[in-house]
């Protein structure tokens, strides 16, 4: 099996070449963009999919540098909350409704349960670490 490890420059090269093939792909195609997938989790999936056959057919493993990550996840996120759109929400009627209350509730839930760890002094090592 075959390794290859991408620094930094490289790993945001192809994340932005991901995106660029997502805003391509949602340009050429009218079901891609009523569908409002965003570009970056479009081209993410095609990229991932690339990924996986070169995996599969010859066994090339691909590590991207993990030292941008969090700065990418947090403009990634940042972009699909700025790509939402209020006018979806209001579509989505009383279901999309009920799921925005749950959301909201497990997301105090989260940080209640986090809160109550610390006071304690419990450590709580994230899978992957």
């Amino acid at each position: 099996m075959t390794s290859i490890a991408l620094n930094e420059l490289f790993t945001l090269i192809l994340a932005l070449l991901a995106i660029m093939l997502g805003i391509a792909m949602n340009a050429r195609s009218a079901m891609l963009r009523a569908s409002n997938i965003p570009p970056a989790v479009l081209g993410g999936l095609v990229f991932a999919g690339a990924f996986a056959a070169l995996h599969w057919a010859v066994g090339l493993e691909i590590e991207f540098a993990g030292g941008n990550r969090a700065a990418l996840l947090l403009i990634f996120f940042v972009g699909l909350g700025l790509a939402a759109k209020f006018s979806g929400l209001r579509q989505g009627g009383i279901q999309v409704a009920l799921l925005c209350v749950v959301i909201a509730l497990m997301v105090v839930a989260q940080n209640a349960v986090g809160v109550a760890l610390a006071n304690h002094g419990v450590v709580v090592i994230p899978a992957g670490h």
